[in-house]
Order: C-alpha cells, then structure tokens, then sequence
C-alpha cells in the first residue's frame, strides 16, 4: 500500500511545475581538479568545440528553450550575485578568459595563453587582439583590468584570493594571487563573475546602468527581456568567431508547467528542455524519442540549521536516525524512474570523480534502529521538523512529502514550507530554521563544493556551522596541489560527513537537457558546469 501511495503522489507531484535541480553550479562530472600551474604559455587559435564540419552545417533559424525560472532583473552584470538566473545569458551574451572542461582544466578563449609566475605568486595572460564588444567597442587588458577591479569593490568571492590586478600591454594583463587554491581555474578564473562587459559603459555610464543594458562578446545580443516569460537573443552580426554563430537567434521562454513544456516539445513549438531533474519526464520524453543529456553526478539531500543553538537536528544520533528512516532504494525508484540511485553522499556515483567516496558505508533502511537513536539522544516521543521545499521542483516536493511520510513512522512530526525560488534564495542568503531538501551543483571535489557553498568561506548558509577541525580540513585540502594527497583529503572530508550523518543524501541524479534530434552543436553538459554550452556552435537540422 505504501508504494502504490508513493507513486500516485509522485505522478501528481510530477504534473507540476518544475525548476532546476540545483541551487548552484554544474551538471558536468570532472575527472580532476587539481591546476597544474604550468611555467610554460598554453596557446590556440579559435577554439572548435565540435567535429561538425562547416559544410554540413545549416544556418539560420531561431532555436527555442524552455526553462522554469527567470532573472529577477535585467541580466546585464555577471557579478550581480544577486540575480542568480542571470547565468541565462551565460556564453550567450557574455563570455570569459577561459572556457572550463569537463576535468575542470581550462580552455583557451578570450585569452589565447597564460603563464605562472614562480610559486604560483602571479599569472600572466595573454588576450584576443581580434574581439570587440556588440556596442563596438574593443575587448582589451583595459576590459579585464576595469572588470576585476569591479569586483574587487563588490568584495566578490572570485577575487578573494587576488591581490590585484595590472595591464602588462594593450592585450595582456597580470592577476596577483595571495593564495593559491585548488578551485584557481574553476571558482576564480572560470567563475560566473568573470565574464567581460564593456568597460566603456562600466566606467563612462556606471554599474546601474550596466545592470540594465547587456553589453558582452558573444554570439548573440540580448534583444529583450521580459520577468517570468522570456528573454530574446539575437545572432552577433560582427562576433569574432568567423561564420559564427549559425543560428538567427536563441529564445527562452519562461514556462513553470512541466506539461506545458512537454506539449510544446511534442508540437516543435520548442525544441528544448533545460535542466530538468524529474525521473518520469525523462522516461517519458526518451520514448518519444527526444535526445536526453543527463549525467548522474550529484544528489539531493537534506541540510539542517546546526548554527542555530537548541535545534534537536544539532545532534548526530538524530540525524542518523533521520537517515535510517528513510527508504532511499523507495524514493529512488518512485521519483527516479531509472534516472535516481540511492545516494549516501553529496556527490553522485561517478568513479572517476575524486569527490565520490567508493569506500563510504550506507545506512540502510531501519525503522527500529531510527526509533532506538531517537530514544538515545531524548526525543523518544519525536519532535516537529519544519522542512523548506521549492514549490517549482516536482522532485523536491516529491522528496519532502516521502519524507514527512518515512519520519512520521518513527514518531517525527514534518511540516513541509514550500517557497518559490526567490523566497528560496532568501533563506540561503539570510538564514532558516529547520532543514531544506536542496542540492548545489557538484563541482568535480569535495573541497571545493563546501567552500563554494558554506560558511565559513562563502556567505550563503549562514544556518549552517562546521567545526574548527573540519573548517581546518576543507582549507588544507584547498592549498594540497599534489593529486594523490589532494584526493586523500577529499575522501577524509566525505567520510567525516558520513560519519557525523551532518548532510543526508537521499537520491543520487543529474540535472538533464531534453531536446529534438535536430538540435546539433550545443555541448549541453559537456564542460564543467551547465551554463557553459556553445551558443555559437549550436545549428538545427531541419
């Protein structure tokens, strides 16, 4: 009776509407993640990132995607940290020095090459003497040089680590480091943050305006922009990339109904899904023949407010117990439809991915041993949880609800708060009580992720506090460069959260893009993080 309730309610739950499964970043499984500072200049010329050859390429044509969720302001800043869907425009409008692989190792891009100083004390790059901007100005060391500096003032977490930047040339610049880490090309470099708008308008018109009016190097131009139904981009008559881009134009429509979408992929009205995370939707669209690109590299799971002083989730015998309540191999099979695995970790079970732990134990479903810790640590007869959900993500809520059914057999009474994405962020910038069902993108180590994501290193989860001895783990981690002792560190790091229960994973899955066949070119989840496609590579073969 409990299975046939389960998967009734995930099939009603499905038929609502749907966001991206993260919070964070990439959908892309890395292979390493360690930077080799190299002494010696990397260099390209235009950067290919398919096999497609020009001639079997069909131009023109405006490609259709479907999302969930919107800027909450014009996208025209990539530092505006607090308009987290800007990355909509992500590679589309603007671009950065480096683009960064699916092993989280970079690309040349805007910059052509670059060079280590000694001790990683510096870096030089190199730039693209041939890139303007869509206002007609040009890219130049200026540019960068303006943009840094920028972000130096916003006090943004890419720059945290950089002492300052200078011009060397008119085409190459120099980034002081005060600390060299392991997320240097992934969190720094490669950030959302850096990607480069005019510094014309910046400094000639100021950052207001500059938030208002999208200026970058891309292959298209943001035509327009309206909250919660659409952003339009139009092909970059003059992008620097010859012959490119192929198509006219790109247009997301903003659609919450997961129906919807699905109807308007079956008519062509659209031609793709973005960053779905619903196990049924998948199946369904794979029979009908609709290209999935899914990677299973990270997990949902459950956070809980341990900064907060008198929460009964503090205690680890409690999250434990949470943990053996909950019948994963259920909720993985209900929710998942073939695309979820039972997690016992963050990251999702990726082998050559250094932030999967092979050698982490499970706690397997065990509705006495819950009851028995819950007696151990004083709450034999239960308390209430107040559990945040996103009311925009059918697998969240589906995940909340199995949830509240699983705890309520061992005596925990769970309210289920359902937010909307904005609320959402509200709470991870501002702190909540109780726990959240969340994932943030896995980036390709452990390390990495936590200090992306957690205090003490990054702003957002203030409700959330690690001990001195684990903060002080995370750091030697970040500073380790040699691989074998770096990827140690990682597995220290994931089994002391197993071991503590502090996070509880639940399902193991791969955010997903689902499009037509005739969508060619676009490397939806080939690189490190999912807002980085290729826009300009993109064509459709109809």
């Amino acid at each position: 009776m409990k299975k046939i309730l389960f998967i009734s309610l995930a099939i009603m739950l499905i038929s609502g509407i749907i966001l991206s499964g993260c919070s964070g970043k990439t959908t892309t499984p890395a292979k390493t993640t360690t930077p080799v500072a190299t002494t010696t200049p990397v260099k390209t010329t235009t950067p290919v990132a398919t096999t497609t050859p020009t001639s079997a390429v069909k131009k023109g044509g405006t490609l259709i995607m479907m999302g969930s969720w919107s800027p909450t302001s014009m996208p025209g800043w990539p530092g505006d940290t607090t308009n987290s869907q800007r990355s909509w425009a992500f590679w589309i409008v603007f671009e950065g020095l480096v683009k960064i692989d699916a092993n989280g190792q970079p690309m040349p891009w805007l910059a052509t090459e670059w060079k280590f100083g000694a001790q990683n004390a510096y870096i030089d790059f190199s730039l693209r003497k041939d890139v303007k901007f869509t206002d007609g100005t040009n890219f130049t060391a200026e540019s960068v040089v303006t943009h840094v500096n920028q972000l130096f003032t916003d006090k943004d977490m890419a720059v945290k680590y950089w002492d300052r930047i200078e011009k060397t040339g008119d085409y190459s610049v120099r980034i002081y480091i005060t600390k060299f880490r392991n997320d240097f090309w992934t969190n720094q470099v490669g950030a959302w943050t850096m990607l480069f708008t005019s510094d014309t308008q910046l400094k000639e018109k100021g950052l207001d305006y500059v938030k208002a009016h999208p200026v970058g190097t891309g292959p298209f131009i943001l035509q327009s922009f309206e909250k919660d139904v659409a952003l339009k981009f139009v092909k970059n008559p003059n992008y620097w990339q010859t012959g490119k881009p192929y198509l006219d134009g790109i247009t997301l429509n903003i659609v919450k109904e997961t129906l919807t979408e699905q109807a308007q992929l079956a008519t062509k009205e659209s031609d793709v899904m973005c960053m779905m995370s619903d196990g049924k939707v998948l199946k369904d669209e794979a029979d009908k023949g609709m290209v999935i690109k899914n990677v299973v590299n990270q997990s949902w799971y459950l956070q809980f407010d341990t900064a907060n002083e008198g929460a009964p989730t503090n205690d680890p015998k409690v999250r434990m117990a949470i943990e053996y309540a909950l019948n994963k191999e259920e909720m993985a099979d209900v929710l998942g439809m073939g695309y979820m695995f039972p997690a016992n970790q963050l990251a999702g079970p990726d082998a050559s991915n250094i932030a999967f732990n092979p050698n982490l134990g499970t706690r397997g479903y065990d509705v006495a041993k819950a009851k028995q810790l819950l007696k151990e640590a004083g709450y034999e007869n239960g308390f209430t949880l107040n559990l945040i959900a996103d009311i925009a993500n059918s697998t969240i809520q589906g995940t909340a609800v199995m949830t509240q059914n699983y705890l309520k057999a061992v005596g925990i009474t769970v309210t289920i708060e359902v937010v909307d994405n904005a609320k959402m962020w509200n709470y991870l910038r501002t702190g909540w009580h109780g726990g959240f069902v969340i994932c943030f993108g896995m980036y390709s180590d452990l390390a990495t992720l936590l200090s992306n994501t957690f205090p003490p290193w990054n702003t957002i989860n203030p409700s959330i506090l690690f001990p001195e001895d684990f903060v002080n783990k995370v750091n030697a981690a970040m500073v380790e460069l040699d691989q074998t002792k770096f990827k140690a560190l990682n597995y220290e790091l994931s089994q002391w959260l197993w071991d503590n229960a502090y996070f509880i994973p639940t399902s193991a899955f791969g955010n997903a893009y689902v499009y037509q066949p005739y969508v060619k070119g676009s490397d939806y989840l080939k690189f490190y993080e999912w807002p980085i496609w290729s826009p300009e590579n993109c064509w459709l073969d109809r």
